[in-house]
């Protein structure tokens, strides 16, 4: 019987052993399982944080050629704008220096008007004379105005220092 309780202990002990081994088996493939379900989460994690970065930097991207584009638009509206307020002053510019020139022109007819207006000088103590005659009693070919052309000859002459006598008629 102790050999029978002995065999009957070392088969116990032999299934203890064989259950034990089984156990840390099944424990070290759990483990190793456990493991690979870790570093397919890691490598998941990876890639959609890799995705997310991915996506961050193509939204920068976009907003920054959105930003550029948006810019560029702006500083070619602006030189548009400028373009047209050269163009807008060098037109009023060239407005004034016509008025300008227009201006002296005036003046410069006004100063040979008021000349030609203007008796010459006497240089000497003169007498000056005008006999002006305006007829308009002729019997061929009467002229239509000869009395009013006088009159207005008449008075040109004063300004030039002359003394007038008219005769109409």
């Amino acid at each position: 019987m102790a050999d029978e309780t002995r065999k009957a202990e070392e088969q116990r002990l032999a299934e203890l052993k064989r259950v034990a081994e089984a156990k840390r088996a099944e424990e070290e493939k759990w483990i190793a399982q456990e493991r690979k379900l870790a570093e397919e989460r890691k490598l998941a994690e990876e890639r959609a944080l890799a995705e997310a970065r991915r996506a961050d930097q193509e939204r920068i991207a976009k907003e920054a050629l959105q930003r550029e584009q948006r810019l560029t638009a702006e500083i070619d509206a602006e030189r548009r704008r400028r373009q047209e307020l050269e163009e807008s002053l060098a037109a009023e510019r060239r407005e004034r220096e016509r008025l300008a020139l227009e201006a002296k022109e005036r003046e410069r007819l006004l100063a040979l008007a008021k000349e030609r207006e203007r008796p010459p000088a006497v240089l000497r103590d003169e007498r000056r004379l005008a006999l002006i005659i305006g007829n308009s009693n002729y019997k061929v070919s009467p002229l239509d105005n000869p009395a009013n052309d006088a009159t207005d000859i008449a008075e040109s002459l004063k300004k030039f220092g002359f003394q007038t006598t008219l005769v109409r008629n």
